[in-house]
């Protein structure tokens, strides 16, 4: 491995390091800042900069495919709300305005970037998820993610905003197998975009159910009282699970997480024949438990509970 700094010049790479990269065949991009609450001038270096630096990369030498990890953010904007379903064709001017975070600013940026490269005859694709949650099989979730802090903070509340709002939730190693594949793959280059998209469905009430059913005792509230009652608990206790975030949870939860569809005709076309395909998160969620709980994230459920947690089949190092 060959350490960087992505907000450098160069990746912060040496000579040396540099000159061994531009030696390999495909470059994929999967590093980004990722924060919900810091302004695209905050992520600009680490997030488009860095982009740019990737395709200095892929350019020196031999020219190198690269492959762009993106995310869903770019698209947060009300013409893609009300649009429904959003086409992995769509050049992305239904956000070049209204978006309202700095993350999802800077991904947008950096996904133009490429277009405009795409556009010159680079051998550039971006695949684009939503929410990444963990490992199918071992559970492995990163615990400092927006999802699991509101189930975190709604654990410590015992209060629950009822939201039936859809959320794209994909496991990491389904995520995975899509950039290995519009790596690999020379079909990949057909198509500029692959959204990686869970068609099983799965909304924000599902969490808290879920939650109950494995031991978690919270009651639903009306979003308005939830949020009062939020505030209220972070005052006086700032170790609470959504305190990094309540900037972003007090604005209007129930609006600022609607999302449209994602048209991922190109990803299943990727995948056809492979035997890949994105589980069902629900049947993942106790496994997802487990792990918080056996690395300390989570307490473990003291409710009454419809189902068990299940045993890890791995070793969990606390967070």
């Amino acid at each position: 491995a060959v350490a960087g700094d992505l907000a450098q010049p160069r990746l912060g790479l040496s000579d040396a390091d540099w000159a061994l990269c531009a030696g390999v065949d495909v470059i994929v991009h999967n590093g980004a800042l990722v924060h919900w609450v810091y302004p695209y001038a905050r992520l600009r270096a680490a997030n488009v900069l860095s982009t740019l630096e990737a395709l200095r990369l892929a350019a020196e030498g031999r020219a190198k495919r690269l492959v762009f990890v993106s995310s869903t953010s770019a698209l947060d904007t009300d013409h893609y709300v009300q649009l429904g379903c959003v086409s992995e064709s769509d050049d992305l001017e239904g956000s070049r305005t209204g978006l309202m975070s700095g993350y999802g600013q800077s991904k947008w940026v950096a996904e133009r970037l490429l277009m405009h490269a795409r556009r010159c005859g680079w051998p550039v694709a971006i695949v684009r998820p939503g929410y990444v949650l963990g490992h199918s099989r071992s559970g492995a979730t990163n615990a400092d993610d927006f999802l699991w802090r509101l189930a975190k903070g709604c654990a410590e509340l015992q209060l629950a905003p009822v939201m039936a709002n859809p959320v794209n939730v994909c496991p990491v190693d389904y995520v995975a197998d899509v950039v290995a594949f519009a790596a690999s793959q020379s079909r990949a280059l057909d198509h500029m975009v692959y959204h990686v998209f869970n068609r099983a469905g799965f909304r924000f009430h599902d969490i808290f159910e879920l939650m109950r059913d494995y031991g978690y005792p919270m009651v639903d509230a009306e979003y308005m009282r939830w949020r009062s009652v939020l505030m209220e608990s972070t005052l006086d206790d700032r170790d609470s699970a959504l305190y990094p975030l309540l900037h972003f949870v007090l604005d209007d939860l129930p609006t600022s997480t609607k999302s449209p569809d994602l048209d991922d005709r190109h990803t299943r076309g990727l995948l056809e024949g492979s035997g890949v395909e994105c589980p069902d998160v629900k049947s993942l969620f106790g496994l997802y438990l487990a792990y918080l709980v056996e690395a300390g994230f989570l307490d473990a459920p003291s409710g009454p509970a419809t189902r068990a947690l299940p045993k890890l089949s791995v070793e969990v190092q606390g967070l």
